[in-house]
């Protein structure tokens, strides 16, 4: 937890970090304000603009012109995933086995059902906005 200059607590993230801070995001009042290396403003996102960032469908341009988009950043530079989410305020998890006894029980699959049920699960957890709830 950081002070901001008003003195008051913000909940904050490094979005990115390459010995040192890149991007990071505060949390106040549901939005997320982004700041650079730099220390200048450059998004404020929404919890929905927070998710299209997560699934690379939003870009985050700083103050040096540099493109960020959470896929195509470095494993090793960016905040964990699943981090990055509950700092977000949502929660999810998929339980696989319960999702295929609830199909099996509403409807026959053909042989390669297993598979599709696989692809499924990993679209979702792709794609959190698709299965999250309000926390």
């Amino acid at each position: 937890m950081r002070k901001n200059r008003k003195n008051v607590k913000m909940e904050y993230i490094e979005l990115v970090n390459s010995e040192g801070p890149i991007l990071i995001a505060y949390k106040k009042e549901g939005r997320f304000i982004i700041v650079d290396e730099d220390r200048e403003n450059v998004e404020v996102l929404s919890e929905e603009n927070m998710f299209d960032w997560i699934e690379g469908k939003l870009p985050i341009k700083d103050t040096r012109e540099r493109i960020w988009s959470y896929p195509s950043i470095s494993e090793g530079m960016k905040v964990d995933r699943d981090e990055l989410i509950d700092f977000i305020g949502s929660k999810y998890e998929i339980d696989r086995g319960g999702l295929r006894d609830k199909l099996e029980s509403l409807a026959t699959f053909d042989p390669d059902w297993k598979e599709v049920l696989a692809s499924c699960c990993d679209i979702l957890e792709q794609n959190p906005r698709l299965i999250r709830r309000k926390s």
